[in-house]
């Protein structure tokens, strides 16, 4: 696990800044856009999947937020010619199945307002930096309506305004972006988890992917960033005491461990876990388990996995969930 400030999705990865000319940026970002909603789906399927378990949760909509503020000034204006951006938030995807996609919401669908109130638009300068914040405040606003009921968002599609009731799923309190600037790590801070570009794409198929997502969402789950801070442990230093790379090791193993379970009863294959956490691991370290140990640790998780499933026991993790 890697712990994160909320990073900005800045269109700094690799395979936007080599691109050599527009239409090589309209593919870059298209192709972003699909890796954003791959990783949307699949951690909307494993937060929504086990609820249960959570007792901390929010509410999931099922679609990303953006506007132009986002990306990097450089990029805007291939940003705003192949997404159809104007000046305010716009739904970038929508989720199969999701509850904004079962409300009739579209990717284009240009955000006005919230329950009637509407989206407050400053006009964006020439060379303003990049800024998350305005996506967050609609999230936000979002979240906080949905507490008493479905939430009326009013949206601007073709030039006429449209009304859509959404009822959000709940699930298991996270929120999940797709990560540039840190392209080959996956972290989670205990609210956000962050999928860097480029371990998504390393995912042969959305099970591979579930595996990273199960596994930062358990962190944030299990309350390990709160765990390590009244510990002592800080995530930022290369080179951590005995202790607290213990400490790390130990949250490390307890997210493999429930990540494997989130995903069993979202319906992920399991099976290709062990695989896959030995490709990505490599010789290890005090906090991470190596490539071979972690195969054969996922393993026995496997294993006990399909043991209870073949007994048709209920999969319920054998580790405590804390309350708060």
């Amino acid at each position: 696990m890697a712990i994160f400030p909320r990073l900005l999705p800045l269109l700094a990865a690799p395979l936007i800044l080599a691109a050599a000319s527009p239409g090589d940026g309209d593919f870059a970002l298209e192709a972003l856009r699909a890796e954003d909603a791959r990783v949307a789906a699949v951690a909307y399927r494993i937060a929504v999947g086990n609820r249960d378990l959570c007792p901390r949760q929010s509410p999931w909509f099922g679609l990303v937020v953006h506007e132009l503020r986002q990306y990097a000034p450089r990029y805007r204006p291939a940003a705003a010619r192949v997404f159809d951006l104007g000046p305010g938030p716009a739904v970038e995807l929508v989720v199969p199945g999701a509850a904004a996609d079962r409300a009739g919401m579209r990717a284009g669908d240009r955000i006005v307002a919230i329950n009637g109130v509407k989206i407050a638009i400053t006009p964006l300068k020439k060379r303003e930096k990049t800024d998350y914040s305005g996506v967050e405040r609609v999230m936000a606003r979002l979240a906080n309506a949905s507490r008493a009921g479905p939430v009326r968002v009013t949206l601007e599609r073709a030039g006429a305004l449209v009304d859509h009731d959404i009822t959000p799923e709940r699930g298991c309190r996270s929120q999940v972006q797709l990560e540039t600037a840190d392209a080959n790590n996956a972290g989670a801070d205990g609210m956000m988890i962050s999928i860097g570009v480029e371990a998504a794409a390393a995912a042969k198929d959305d099970d591979e992917l579930a595996v990273s997502i199960a596994h930062e969402m358990a962190h944030n789950i299990l309350n390990h960033r709160r765990r390590l801070d009244r510990a002592g442990v800080s995530l930022d230093e290369r080179s951590p005491s005995p202790d607290g790379a213990r400490e790390i090791r130990k949250t490390e193993d307890e997210a493999d461990l429930l990540g494997l379970y989130l995903m069993a009863r979202a319906g992920f294959d399991i099976h290709v876990a062990p695989a896959y956490w030995e490709r990505l691991s490599g010789a290890g370290d005090a906090t991470h388990a190596g490539g071979a140990e972690r195969r054969a640790m996922t393993q026995a998780i496997v294993d006990d996995i399909d043991g209870k499933r073949a007994r048709g026991e209920a999969l319920v993790p054998p580790i405590a969930i804390p309350e708060f």
